[in-house]
């Protein structure tokens, strides 16, 4: 599934998808965080549109803002401002 189209997915899932979008939350939470650290900026504000829409459908947000927090802070292997700023975003 191209990026572009999570938000779509996650918003309005199609009639022959019957799975309930919670399922995989924790999955794409995962890629989305990844697509965060990506170097093309376009990627990195649709990652963190994503992760906006699937904070709602999570049970636990705790460790998905832990990890923000700790990237947007310096702490781990974020490369470079942009992808600190991102993550900034992303918790906004």
């Amino acid at each position: 599934m191209p990026k572009h189209n999570l938000g779509v997915r996650v918003r309005k899932p199609t009639k022959l998808r019957r799975q309930d979008p919670r399922e995989f939350a924790p999955q794409l939470q995962t890629t989305c965080v990844k697509a965060l650290a990506e170097p093309s900026e376009t990627v990195r504000r649709r990652a963190a549109g994503a992760l906006g829409l699937l904070m709602p459908l999570t049970t636990r947000v705790d460790p998905l803002i832990t990890e923000l927090a700790a990237g947007a802070a310096g702490s781990g292997e974020v490369p470079d401002d942009a992808v600190r700023l991102t993550m900034l975003e992303a918790l906004a």
